[in-house]
């Protein structure tokens, strides 16, 4: 799933409500949905935070995308997905094609392999959207064979709110390293404190970045009455080896994540984010 330009706008004063309600986007996917998130079928909705999802992954969440999309800026930004680390010339001239990189599971990869940036917070319509992204900051290596190859069971990603809200569905894209986006995974918990996402991550070998959960977001739709600061926070489970990651506990400001074994596996946490605070 590559992305493609969104219906454009111009400058010009803010619609009126029969003019949104008449204005369309135009996703990557070629789905065309209302420009009012109050206006879109459930169906709809899930295809607009998708977008909104690949878009966050692949840093093309622009000021300019955000006004083509209808939704409000966030308070602050997220810094740039560093380039995705390739091979050496070295490493290329020592190692064969098939021992580079197929598996996150050598004593070097850690959570400091990877990056979980503070959840964002925006708004279209009545709708807000809560997005929450991670991605590695490299291509770890090791030996493996030659076809795709599970790195160990699931890995998955969560994220919680301070107070609850109300739940309008929940998306997860991920995308490899050349920013080839698909969905994937499943929903493992959902509530009105948060959710979590599970997904296997690949190996495959020629390099890790292949793996379709090398990066990934996930996004939360909600409404809320209150106007109290709403703060969310996000988790990221990796495993490897025979460990499995079997679930998450969601409740407010919290996140536990359940594993069938005590070992080859480290969790990491993100600051928080924020809106109206």
């Amino acid at each position: 799933m590559k992305p493609s330009s969104l219906i454009s706008s111009t400058e010009q004063p803010p619609l009126s409500r029969a003019e949104s309600s008449s204005k369309t986007i135009i996703l990557s996917t070629g789905v065309v949905v209302p420009f009012d998130a109050d206006d879109r079928t459930s169906a709809e909705e899930e295809a607009f935070r998708s977008e909104l999802s690949m878009l966050v992954t692949l840093d093309q969440l622009t000021p300019a995308k955000m006004k083509e999309l209808g939704i409000s800026e966030p308070s602050e930004t997220l810094a740039e997905i560093p380039v995705t680390v390739k091979p050496s010339d070295f490493l290329l001239g020592v190692a064969e094609p098939a021992a580079l990189g197929c598996r996150v599971m050598n004593p070097s990869s850690s959570a400091g392999d990877m990056n979980i940036s503070r959840p964002q917070i925006v708004k279209s319509g009545t709708k807000i959207y809560a997005y929450a992204r991670y991605n590695w900051k490299n291509a770890p290596f090791s030996g493996c064979p030659r076809n795709k190859s599970q790195i160990g069971g699931p890995d998955g990603l969560a994220i919680t709110f301070n107070r609850g809200v109300t739940n309008k569905g929940v998306s997860f894209v991920g995308c490899n390293s050349y920013n080839l986006c698909q969905k994937t995974g499943w929903l493992e918990t959902n509530n009105q404190y948060g959710a979590g996402w599970a997904f296997q991550d690949w190996g495959y070998g020629a390099i890790y970045g292949h793996s379709p959960t090398y990066k990934g977001t996930l996004t939360y739709t909600l409404t809320t009455s209150s106007t109290k600061c709403l703060q969310a926070f996000a988790k990221y489970g990796h495993s490897w080896n025979s460990t499995n990651l079997t679930g998450f506990s969601i409740g407010k400001s919290s996140i536990g994540i359940s594993w069938n074994t005590s070992s080859s596996l480290w969790q990491k946490s993100s600051q928080a984010g924020s809106y109206r605070c």
